[in-house]
């Protein structure tokens, strides 16, 4: 299996429209297999049901100590 590149995103202010696009890109099947993204913000943010479904799979953490090799694939 290929390794990706990392790229960290950020979703910018939560009461914008930056989650949206966010996850509206993330849905992308072309965007996932180009890279593993790393999703910066307020995890709570895609806990709400319209973010949520693009996400499938996704790992929340509480800081970048957590991020991994093993994490990142």
């Amino acid at each position: 299996m290929k390794k990706l590149p990392v790229v960290a995103i950020t979703i910018g202010d939560v009461a914008g429209i930056g989650p949206e696009v966010v996850a509206k890109a993330l849905a992308r099947p072309e965007v996932r297999d180009a890279c593993c993204p790393v999703v910066i913000g307020d995890v709570r943010v895609f806990g709400d049901s319209r973010f949520a479904a693009p996400l499938e799979g996704w790992v929340p953490i509480a800081s970048a100590d957590q991020l991994t090799r093993d994490l990142l694939g």
